[in-house]
């Protein structure tokens, strides 16, 4: 089955998200979807991102310069990936300089975006990493995956099989059962990368492919005390195929 959306009411340039799902009349929730970022509108635009350090100490103010074109009328948005995901620091407008000062450690990601006054979403996006220190995680992760019906270590992957995979934080620097939080990430072809979980002490997820895929499934951890989006983190590539 093929299914053809044509899109003829975009009237303003820029970068726009489009969502897409497919599902059986006989059931609730998707059987596949696809995220897919549509760039056709966009123009070529300058933008950079500068600060006054990358790494600081908790407490201390980071000045970060968003520079886009020298002519034309531009507007910045900033946004953050921290432990809770993306989050707007400050929405768009003409003010391309953002002090932020950091209330808890952590590894973040910044990312600035531009737009143009006749353009219906942002053009261009820069992102970059943060580091405050210090405090974080220095172990590593390990990773299994279990069949979900057997409890065997999985050799290989079939849809429509409940699989759980597991992390362990291998350290000796923190309690690993009350000091370390977990997350997991999925990223796919179709729909690129989604958070499967929020940071929590589980350790563990049940993963259930639904098609023929490919599957990268990432587990980040940080310190209890601390907030970015990561410490650590490692993937594990699941190639899943029809039972």
């Amino acid at each position: 089955m093929e299914v053809v959306y044509t899109k003829t009411d975009i009237t303003k340039y820029g970068i726009y998200k489009l969502v897409g799902s497919v599902k059986r009349n006989t059931v609730t929730a998707e059987d596949d979807g696809i995220i897919y970022y549509y760039d056709e509108y966009s123009r070529s635009t300058y933008l950079t991102q500068t600060t006054s350090s990358y790494e600081v100490s908790l407490g201390n103010t980071i000045t970060i310069t968003a520079t886009g074109p020298e002519e034309g009328n531009y507007t910045f948005a900033f946004y953050r990936e921290d432990a809770s995901g993306w989050v707007l620091m400050r929405d768009y407008s003409s003010d391309n300089v953002l002090e932020w000062t950091p209330l808890k450690k952590g590894v973040y990601k910044i990312q600035v975006r531009i737009k143009a006054d006749d353009a219906g979403s942002y053009e261009n996006a820069v992102t970059k990493v943060y580091t405050i220190t210090s405090g974080g995680l220095a172990g590593e992760l390990d990773v299994n995956v279990f069949d979900g019906v057997t409890n065997e270590e999985a050799a290989s992957y079939t849809t429509g099989v409940p699989y759980k995979i597991v992390a362990n934080y291998i350290g000796e620097d923190y309690d690993p059962d009350e000091d370390v939080l977990y997350m997991f990430t999925l990223q796919t072809a179709n729909k690129g990368l989604v958070y499967l979980t929020k940071y929590s002490t589980n350790n563990s997820i049940l993963f259930v492919p639904n098609k023929n895929d490919t599957s990268i499934i990432t587990v980040r951890a940080i310190y209890r005390s601390n907030f970015g989006y990561k410490d650590i983190s490692t993937s594990i590539t699941i190639q899943s195929t029809l039972s």
